[in-house]
């Protein structure tokens, strides 16, 4: 029984350790080390680099009755080779603007062919947060395709 209370508190030594450890490393950046970490990987610098917000293309459908739904955006329908295929598109026609500030569409494209409605192409820009926990982002229509 001596051995079992013996190994425990090895273990909860070991623990307490490696938690006073972390958290002298995580603190001494911050304040003690005039920003420069120990391990320069894992701490402040890496989460204060992490983009607050995006700028992201989709296309805005509105069917007949006025019910609007976005291609990517929360589109349910699509399984994960689909959702990759538009991704790449979107991408593809968001970096075609930004070089010319101009999109010239086909609706006969194989991403417009089968979609019913007004289509309209739609820049989505906002912070990553805010939308996670709101749902709210700021909508640009760039034009309207068919």
């Amino acid at each position: 029984m001596d051995g079992l209370n013996y190994s425990g508190t090895k273990v909860q030594f070991a623990v307490s350790m490696m938690i006073v450890l972390y958290f002298v490393l995580a603190f001494y950046p911050k304040y003690f080390g005039g920003g420069q970490e120990i391990i320069p990987f894992s701490l402040y610098n890496l989460y204060s680099m992490v983009p607050g917000d995006y700028n992201k293309m989709d296309l805005l459908v509105k069917d007949d009755c006025g019910v609007e739904k976005y291609l990517f955006y929360k589109n349910k329908d699509l399984n994960s080779i689909e959702r990759k295929y538009y991704l790449r598109k979107l991408n593809d026609i968001r970096n075609i603007y930004n070089s010319r500030k101009h999109i010239d569409l086909d609706v006969d494209s194989e991403i417009l062919r089968d979609i019913e409605g007004e289509v309209y192409l739609v820049k989505m820009t906002g912070d990553y947060i805010k939308t996670l926990d709101e749902g709210t982002f700021d909508t640009e229509i760039i034009t309207r395709i068919k």
